[in-house]
């Protein structure tokens, strides 16, 4: 994982008084759970059996005075995957296009991470990839817990 000051905004984060080091640290959450939990969940595709219900009495993740929906992992969205003990996805590339922050009107103070990804994912019946676009935000207390998210997906083969 790279840290890339200029994605920083700095003059938000201090505005809403969070310090660089808070902003490293959900930005590090932001991507591990992002990678981990949105494009490679345990339930990440059809095969799997289980419910986001189940994977979020699982996850380590704390959502903040929610409950998060089915969307808030790439679930039911790819069709059967390879299970040969080999990786599902043959390849993710994953950019972190803003860590900002923001409060007042729009929410409690919290800090924003904007990240976008393309995977490639090895589905069982196809001879090429499945190809994966994703753009997703979080937004986060300063102690790491979850309390908003936005996603779009894009799935193509």
């Amino acid at each position: 994982m790279q840290l890339d000051e200029e994605r920083f905004r700095l003059d938000a984060l201090e505005t809403w008084a969070f310090t660089a080091q808070e902003a490293h640290a959900v930005q590090k959450t932001a991507v591990t759970f992002f990678i981990e939990e949105v494009l490679d969940s345990p339930i990440l595709d059809t095969q799997q059996i289980g419910t986001v219900d189940d994977w979020y009495a699982a996850t380590p993740y704390r959502f903040v005075d929610f409950t998060p929906s089915d969307g808030v992992v790439l679930h039911d969205r790819l069709p059967p995957l390879v299970r040969d003990g080999a990786p599902r996805a043959s390849d993710i590339r994953v950019t972190v296009t803003r860590v900002t922050a923001q409060g007042g009107k729009a929410g409690p103070r919290s800090i924003l991470v904007v990240l976008e990804a393309d995977a490639s994912y090895r589905a069982q019946d196809a001879a090429s990839a499945v190809e994966a676009h994703v753009d997703y935000q979080l937004s986060f207390t300063p102690d790491g817990g979850i309390i908003g998210y936005s996603y779009r997906y894009e799935i193509a083969d």
